[in-house]
């Protein structure tokens, strides 16, 4: 009799742990499906923001070596007739400046295609050919307006001589001579405050001129709001 009902006491006892076991696993059975897709989900915007992070990183590093890679010999070659002297530069006829010192991608200025550009030796003629390759009537307008500001600037400082302001669609330059450079200064500082809306990017390359004189060759991009490529 006692041995039965050990026995009994056993069979029990096994039931109830098989239904304690069945019952404490059941919230994890209905909970895991919800939390694998949210760790799914999370694990899915992860990848997403370090594929991102990682391209980001290579168009970056892609854009400074574009940026690096421009030695002075390329530039001269992209820009410069093959007959220029050396370390000098003669434009290439009927080159196409704006093509050249902006970027097709990005719109950012070139700085170093510009500087070849402002020390060129044929920089008078380019001013020519750019006051004539405009086809906006605000181009005229701003061309205009611009040496109107200019000369009524050159007034206040005696020895400070100009061209005009050459304007195409999207470039402007112009060339200044002086003496002292006192009066550049105070010319400069006049000028170039006193319509921020027509400048834009601002370039000057400074060169001393066979007779001593300093010139100071000017090209800004009006409205042009992007970034610089050193």
């Amino acid at each position: 009799m006692i041995k039965n009902v050990v026995i009994l006491a056993l069979v029990l006892a096994l039931f109830g742990a098989y239904v304690l076991g069945q019952r404490s696993s059941e919230p994890a059975l209905l909970e895991s499906p919800s939390t694998a897709i949210d760790i799914k989900n999370e694990q899915s915007k992860s990848s997403v923001l370090t594929d991102n992070t990682q391209a980001d990183s290579t168009v970056e590093t892609h854009h400074k070596e574009t940026a690096q890679s421009h030695k002075p010999a390329d530039i001269k070659k992209e820009l410069c007739d093959e007959l220029s002297p050396e370390n000098q530069c003669i434009l290439i006829p009927g080159l196409d400046i704006q093509e050249h010192i902006f970027d097709k991608n990005t719109g950012n200025a070139k700085a170093q295609q510009i500087s070849w550009v402002l020390r060129a030796n044929d920089f008078p003629t380019f001013l020519e050919k750019l006051s004539l390759n405009k086809n906006k009537p605000e181009s005229y307008i701003a061309e205009q307006k611009l040496n109107e500001s200019l000369y009524s600037n050159q007034a206040n400082y005696p020895g400070i001589n100009s061209s005009d302001i050459a304007c195409s669609d999207s470039i402007c330059a112009f060339s200044v001579t002086y003496s002292e450079d006192e009066s550049w200064n105070g010319f400069s500082k006049d000028f170039f405050s006193a319509d921020n809306s027509l400048i834009g990017n601002l370039f000057i390359q400074q060169l001393m001129q066979e007779n001593g004189q300093y010139e100071s060759r000017v090209m800004f991009l009006p409205g042009n709001t992007q970034g610089v490529i050193r």
